[in-house]
Formats: structure tokens, C-alpha cells, sequence
């Protein structure tokens, strides 16, 4: 709902009104787009411990990062690194499997796109997290087929992103419609990180409870009460 809201220009209707900016004009992927490439395939001979890592969709995180873990690693000649490379800010599209999952490549290491990633270059009128947010939105991911099933939609290509409408507002807009966007994911994520600790202190609480009941503990006993374990033991030996 957030992203929905964003990406109709809802989130920053009153900051767009308050800073006289003009409505939004609606382009294509196409016309930000630098550069798009399909993550290169290699032999088995070319894995090696101390190769370049080649990120796959298992490496991306839900927020649109990348956490190298068990990463496969190939050597890269040198006179195709130039071609292979991520630079920073290039967007990962998985185009086969988890049809639409991405990732913003921030750069601080080498590495390259697996096979299954398209990877995207964009010009500077747009910021590569606001292009991530857009295309993860509802409608965007409707139009690259998240959630199709294989059988109906095995992948998707660089070309049909391409031609997917995009907005374009300003550069400073879109770098407003991003912050209160991670504010927002921000806060979202606090309140589900602390739904899930009061859910798991209620479990707590239920055992703790139940132990109480049934050794004597939750209300006020009398001397002349059996004890609960006695009456147990009574019960107990009844039945068998």
C-alpha cells in the first residue's frame, strides 16, 4: 500500500504542491536506461575459491541489498572485466525463477550478475532506489509477472522491462519519495520486529502461567489444602 501510494505521487503530493513542481511525466525504462546485460554463464573450470563472487537472487535481501554468503567465486580475464563488472548503482533483475526480485549493487568490492540477473545501468536523471522501489510496487511487479507460474511466464527480458511505463519526476522528488519511503519501511519493520517479541513473550507467559496453575502457585492456598501434586498422583493412579 506504501509503495502504491508513492509511486501514484501520493507520498509527496503536499512536498511536490510546496515546492512548485510540476506533475509527473510518464516515460519508459527505455529512456533512463544506460545499459541493460544478462549475467554471463561459465564452465565448471572457471569456479575457483579465489575468483570474483557471482551474485545470484539467494544473495539479495528483502530490502534490495546483497549478503554474499556461500557466493560462487570465477576467474575473470582481464579483458572482459570492463564488460562483466557491477558498478555501483546498477540494478539486478532476476529474470527466470523469482521472476521480478532485486537488488541495488552498492559497490565496495567486484563481482558480476549470475546467469538468471539482467543487470540495469541507468542515466542520472533517475537515483537507482528509486527505479528498485518503482519496479517492486504493485503494479510494476503485476506487469513483469511476480508470482506467475512457470508454466505460464518462464522469464522475463531486459527488453520487456524496457518498455515497462515508468514515472519520472524530478531528481530531488525522487530522492524525498525514497526517504520517507525507508522512514516509513523503517518503522514498519520496528513494529513487526516488536509484534513478533510480544507474540513470543505471550507464549512465555502462557507456559509460565499453566505452571503456576497446576502447582498450586496462581491463587492463594490453604493449610488444609491437598497439594495439587498428592491430588495429581491420586488422579493418576484412579485411571490406570
Amino acid at each position: 500500500s506504501l509503495l502504491a501510494a508513492a509511486f501514484r505521487g501520493d507520498l509527496t503530493k503536499d512536498w511536490r504542491k510546496g515546492a512548485g513542481l510540476p506533475k509527473w511525466d510518464e516515460k519508459t525504462i527505455q529512456d533512463v536506461c544506460v545499459e541493460s546485460f544478462y549475467g554471463p554463464r561459465f564452465a565448471e573450470s572457471d569456479y575457483c575459491q579465489d575468483g570474483i563472487p557471482t551474485i545470484r537472487t539467494t544473495d539479495f535481501t528483502d530490502s534490495g541489498g546483497i549478503d554474499l554468503h556461500g557466493t560462487p567465486r570465477v576467474k575473470v580475464p582481464k579483458e572482459k572485466r570492463a564488460k562483466f563488472l557491477l558498478q555501483t548503482g546498477d540494478l539486478l533483475v532476476t529474470r527466470t525463477g523469482s521472476i521480478g526480485k532485486m537488488a541495488v549493487f552498492r559497490g565496495g568490492y567486484d563481482a558480476l550478475p549470475s546467469a538468471y540477473l539482467i543487470r540495469f545501468r541507468f542515466d542520472d536523471t533517475v537515483t537507482p532506489d528509486f527505479v528498485f522501489h518503482g519496479l517492486c510496487s504493485p503494479r510494476w511487479q503485476s506487469l513483469m509477472g511476480l508470482n506467475t507460474t512457470a508454466e505460464t511466464q518462464p522469464n522475463i527480458n531486459a527488453e520487456a522491462i524496457k518498455r515497462l511505463p515508468f514515472p519520472i519526476p524530478t531528481k530531488d522528488e525522487q530522492i524525498e519519495i525514497v526517504h520517507r519511503l525507508e522512514r516509513a519501511l523503517a518503522r514498519l519493520d520496528a513494529a513487526a520486529a516488536a509484534h513478533a517479541s510480544a507474540v513470543a513473550e505471550l507464549d512465555r507467559l502462557d507456559q509460565s502461567l499453566l505452571a503456576r496453575a497446576f502447582t498450586g502457585q496462581l491463587v492463594p492456598q490453604s493449610p488444609k489444602d491437598e497439594p495439587a501434586e498428592k491430588l495429581l498422583s491420586r488422579v493418576h493412579a484412579k485411571k490406570t
